[in-house]
């Protein structure tokens, strides 16, 4: 016999009876069977097709059977129980049973209920449903579109907003077996999608804070992440690693959805800036020097660099090229340094600063301009001054805030002296200024062109090309005159004399002396014997000889050293004869003469012969005078006079007669005063003497202001 199913439909079982009858030989005999099982239905549970019952045809019949042909029994028509179903046979015969029966339970199918399910949104993860009663006692599962039955889960896809689901909650009774189940609708809201812009996916963490844009999507939602502040993302406070920076917007349906982007912010690589002491306390005038103290120490541009920050660009004193640092004027105070760091990925600095000091104001004025040959001086020229500020160049001595400037050690020419002054902040500035070292002029006496200097000679102006040059210096020594060019050979006589010629470069005010010895030879000495006897002047050859008119003058010389001429130089009246030389003038007249000398030296004198002429008196002066009166008589014509009257040995006498007189000169000419006469010569002349007029005038006469009147003197000749 087949076991059946009890799910299995009634066409099925129709078909199983005909096979069961066709193997079967049924006989009129036989009573009616039916061995069919049926497991327990449900109330709930579909009709089922009653089958089994032979010998066929029959007809079935009980509670819950319905339908002719096919029968089936209905669970809901019967209602909950055991059932006793029969079958009754047409071929049967009594005293066969023509009726067989079975036993068919209907138990009632359990409560099921399922809680309120969403609204979801499309873009949720799978749900775990839940709701569904009862768990327990049976089998429950869920099912429906969008629901996985193994596990349980409902997922909403992208695409379905706004379609309603059935969610199906089955539940079978273990006892029963009966099965019942629970239905919600599902509403799945859409999503508004969201967007994120405007960060890369790696940044280095020293990098600026980004501004993360969402205008390619919805504007109003909600920025999260490390580093986020508003729609800002600061990297530096995101930190190191992996960060999701998510963007999350929520639409009316109150569905999220949210934007990511993943960002990687790297380690900086490790850096540090130590500038060591002498690097980061310099001057401003130093030189450019390479900047150190960074680690890493390599490999220098382009992956590791020094910058500048400074208040006056462009100018920073940092060549990033060369990492070096050249301190300026501008640079003056504290300088932010910047090492950077690049290890292929990112970029670290490191700041440290540089003091950048003034330098002192130095100022070095401007030297003298000494001679070579002048004595060291002292050098002060330099300010600010300091015991440890120094001077340099050629000519420099001294030391320890003295020093000297030697112009013979520097020489003649352009010299550069540098002055250092160091201030208190160690800077230096040291500054130069030029020296000129003027060379003493040359000086030279012309010697041996010197004239012959002879002990008779004169001024000699020394000033001359004939003695030095230059010229216009001064001369020094003995014989040299006041005006210190002059010098008088005659008042030092004959020798070597050391004579001293300075000379003074008006351009340069530089002297040089030199000193040459002058010889002064003697001049001849002549002496001379004369006839009459001449009167010697202190140079024996400057004689006076007096003659009368027609008298000759012998002269005759002896000379020490010996002359080898003695020349008159106006022979006039005048005859040599070897060593005589004879005068005989008619008027007075000097006799020029040169005694040469055989070193070269001359003596020049004069024969001075005064030719005394035969007397001539006159008298002159006033001869017509009033009485009372004095006047004075001159005599002239000789050489002197002896008046008669008054006696009077002088050229003139000064009289006052009383009446008429008569007075009488004699005129003498002679040699020397002293009896040697050559003539005389006597004349006389009268003085007329005049009484006093007597003066009468008009008697008085009164006359009216403005009236004239004519006043007449008598008994003179004229009228004052």
């Amino acid at each position: 016999m087949f076991k059946m199913r009890k799910n299995l439909s009634p066409y099925i079982l129709a078909v199983a009876a005909l096979v069961f009858g066709f193997f079967t030989k049924v006989s009129a005999q036989q009573c009616a069977t039916w061995s069919t099982t049926y497991p327990t239905q449900c109330t709930n549970g579909p009709a089922i097709t009653l089958s089994g019952g032979l010998p066929i045809p029959g007809v079935y019949f009980g509670p819950g059977v319905i339908g002719t042909g096919p029968y089936q029994f209905s669970p809901v028509t019967a209602g909950v129980g055991t059932h006793k179903i029969g079958y009754t046979a047409s071929g049967c015969v009594p005293p066969f049973k023509d009726t067989a029966y079975v036993f068919i339970t209907v138990s009632a199918p359990p409560t099921v209920t399922l809680g309120a399910l969403g609204p979801y949104c499309e873009n949720r993860d799978s749900v775990t449903l839940s709701g569904g009663s009862p768990t327990t006692g049976g089998t429950g599962y869920y099912y429906g579109s969008g629901v996985n039955s193994s596990s349980g889960k409902f997922g909403p896809t992208i695409g379905a907003a706004g379609s309603p689901y059935a969610i199906n909650y089955s539940f079978t009774s273990a006892a029963s077996g009966c099965t019942n189940l629970a239905q919600r609708v599902v509403t799945i809201n859409p999503v508004t999608l969201a967007s994120i812009s405007g960060l890369d996916t790696a940044y280095c963490s020293n990098h600026s804070p980004q501004t993360i844009a969402v205008s390619t999507g919805p504007v109003g939602g909600t920025l999260t992440g490390p580093g986020v502040s508003g729609s800002n993302f600061n990297i530096n406070n995101a930190g190191v690693g992996f960060h999701d920076i998510k963007y999350y917007y929520t639409n009316t349906s109150n569905c999220t959805d949210t934007a990511h982007a993943l960002v990687h912010v790297r380690a900086l690589p490790t850096v540090t800036l130590g500038i060591p002491g002498p690097q980061k306390f310099v001057c401003e005038f130093d030189g450019p020097y390479g900047i150190t103290g960074q680690t890493p120490t390599s490999p220098g541009w382009p992956s590791s660099w020094f910058t500048g920050k400074k208040s006056q660009p462009p100018f920073n004193g940092v060549d990033t090229v060369l990492s070096t640092f050249d301190p300026d004027p501008s640079l003056v105070g504290w300088n932010v340094i910047i090492f950077h760091y690049f290890d292929g990925v990112c970029t670290n600095t490191k700041k440290d600063s540089i003091l950048v000091n003034e330098n002192p104001d130095v100022v070095l004025n401007p030297f003298p301009e000494p001679c070579v040959n002048d004595d060291p001086f002292p050098m002060n020229q330099g300010t600010p001054s300091s015991s440890t500020a120094t001077y340099s160049g050629s000519g420099v001595t001294g030391g320890g805030g003295v020093y000297y400037f030697n112009p013979s050690l520097a020489g003649a020419g352009t010299h550069t002296i540098t002055y250092c002054f160091t201030a208190t902040n160690g800077c230096e500035t040291c500054v130069s200024q030029n020296i000129k070292v003027n060379p003493i002029p040359s000086v030279t006496f012309n010697s041996p062109s010197f004239p012959v200097l002879c002990e008779n000679t004169g001024e000699v102006d020394l000033n001359t090309s004939t003695y030095v040059s230059p010229t216009n210096g001064v001369f020094s020594g003995p014989g040299i005159g006041t005006n210190g060019t002059s010098w008088y050979p005659m008042q030092l006589g004959p020798g070597s004399y050391n004579i001293t010629y300075t000379y003074v470069d008006t351009a340069t005010g530089c002297e040089n002396a030199t000193t040459q010895s002058l010889t002064i030879y003697p001049t001849p000495k002549v002496k001379f014997t004369t006839n009459p006897t001449a009167i010697l002047a202190p140079d024996s050859m400057r004689i006076k000889i007096k003659l009368c008119v027609g008298d000759t003058a012998i002269l005759d010389y002896t000379s020490s050293p010996p002359i080898f001429a003695l020349t008159v130089l106006w022979p006039n009246n005048y005859i040599q004869n070897g060593n005589t030389h004879t005068f005989f003038p008619d008027t007075n007249f000097v006799y020029p003469m040169i005694a040469s000398g055989n070193n070269g030296c001359v003596d020049t004198g004069i024969v001075d012969i005064e030719v005394i002429q035969p007397a001539e008196a006159v008298i002159t002066g006033l001869t017509n005078i009033c009485i009372g009166d004095s006047t004075t008589l001159v005599a002239s014509g000789a050489t002197t006079y002896e008046w008669v009257s008054p006696v009077a040995n002088t050229a003139s006498v000064t009289v006052v007669p009383t009446i008429d007189t008569y007075y009488e000169v004699v005129a003498v000419s002679d040699k020397d005063g002293n009896g040697d006469v050559c003539s005389r010569d006597t004349t006389a002349v009268e003085v007329r003497v005049n009484p006093l007029p007597l003066i009468t005038a008009m008697l008085d006469t009164t006359i009216f202001l403005g009236d004239q009147v004519k006043l007449k003197a008598f008994a003179g000749v004229s009228y004052i």
